[in-house]
């Protein structure tokens, strides 16, 4: 039976598929027979191990179907879009038809023709093995966005972005970029302590900040170096750096300085809730160090203004290694009185020491024994 069209012309191909017709009279009919049937197996029921690749694969097995993807060289080349089959060792392109179905093995995925391009068919509770929107997708970045902004918004309550991993070594991070380098890291890295890293170059990370997850310290670590900086505003908004306690009696707000884990020394203050009101508390914990103020004099030079020696006890002004209680490099002031009005020498206890201007020899330095005041140079009672 030989097929015409209506003007009476005889059809050698199937219009939709292509499929070549058996002619009148024509010779080895099952040479055209099989062609047909191999055509039919390549596309009914199609299912593509790809759409991926550009050119052939070096050995590919016999029946193999593939999509020829974008910039198609070699064999390929000219055939984006179209399916690639191994029939008898050769390739056979087979150009589809609008609305053609595809499986797509390797995203597992059910795509269709539109007649310019393959798209995925989204079903009523779609599972995608990648989406892009704007952008393509590929085999690690499953979902990809093209887009100046993307919104997560709520459904009636709040809302959570979730970032999960399978193991503690794992990474649950998120990660900046500039042109695809990272520069700055946070999340889970490791383990399951919160860090915020930097980069300069998306390869060498240094760590910043660590909160433990099992104790809530928080860590500024000096990966890299680095400073804290709280910046500088004008008078009556000075920065604030604030440690808090509540008003229990005793309770301290406390900075701890260290080098690596070994406390070095701190400071803090102390309550006391029958005053409420509390100490404030200069502490060096190294065995026998010292306590220093220091500063730079007018020509940049550093100064030990106070000293206090941890091994003697030992206070020093202006010296580095104070031999007495208290040892001063240069003039020591003490305050004048008249006779007049002196104060109560049991007030300032034995020992003290006071400048008298109307003494009875005269101006002179006075010693308290606990009662009264005596004059320096002869041990009398100043009156």
């Amino acid at each position: 039976m030989a097929f015409t069209t209506s003007n009476g012309a005889i059809m050698t191909k199937s219009q939709h598929l292509n499929l070549p017709f058996i002619q009148p009279a024509q010779a080895q009919k099952h040479i055209t027979h099989n062609e047909a049937l191999l055509l039919l197996d390549a596309v009914v029921q199609l299912s593509v191990l790809t759409a991926e690749l550009a050119a052939p694969p070096e050995t590919p097995e016999e029946g193999a179907r593939y999509i020829v993807a974008p910039d198609a060289a070699a064999e390929w080349a000219g055939r984006e879009g179209q399916i690639a089959v191994v029939i008898s060792g050769d390739w056979t392109f087979v150009t589809p038809q609008t609305g053609w179905r595809a499986w797509m093995e390797d995203r597992a995925g059910l795509y269709i023709w539109d007649g310019a391009k393959w798209n995925e068919v989204i079903s009523e509770t779609p599972q995608f093995g990648r989406v892009g929107i704007g952008a393509a997708a590929d085999s690690t970045n499953k979902l990809s966005l093209n887009s100046a902004a993307s919104l997560f918004n709520h459904d009636g309550n709040g809302h959570q972005i979730k970032i999960n991993k399978s193991a503690l070594a794992e990474t649950a991070a998120l990660l900046y970029q500039t042109d695809f380098s990272g520069r700055a890291e946070m999340g889970l890295t490791g383990s399951d302590d919160f860090t915020i890293k930097t980069s300069t170059d998306g390869v060498t990370y240094m760590e910043k900040i660590r909160i433990e997850n099992a104790s809530g310290n928080i860590q500024f670590t000096s990966s890299g170096g680095g400073q804290v900086e709280l910046g500088s505003y004008s008078i009556g908004q000075s920065p604030r750096l604030i440690v808090k306690a509540d008003k229990t009696h005793l309770a301290r707000s406390y900075v701890s300085l260290r080098h690596g884990n070994d406390e070095s020394g701190v400071f803090y203050t102390q309550y006391d809730s029958g005053a409420d009101e509390a100490d404030f508390v200069i502490r060096c914990l190294g065995r026998g160090r010292d306590i220093r103020f220091l500063s730079r004099d007018a020509s940049g030079q550093t100064q030990n203004h106070v000293i206090l020696n941890g091994a003697s006890g030992n206070v020093g002004i202006g010296l580095n290694a104070p031999l007495s209680r208290l040892d001063v490099d240069g003039a020591v002031r003490v305050k004048s009185y008249s006779v007049s009005a002196l104060p109560s020498a049991a007030q300032f206890g034995i020992g003290a020491i006071i400048y008298v201007m109307d003494a009875s020899n005269g101006s002179e330095l006075c010693v308290s024994d606990g009662t009264n005041w005596r004059q320096s140079s002869d041990r009398q009672v100043v009156a």
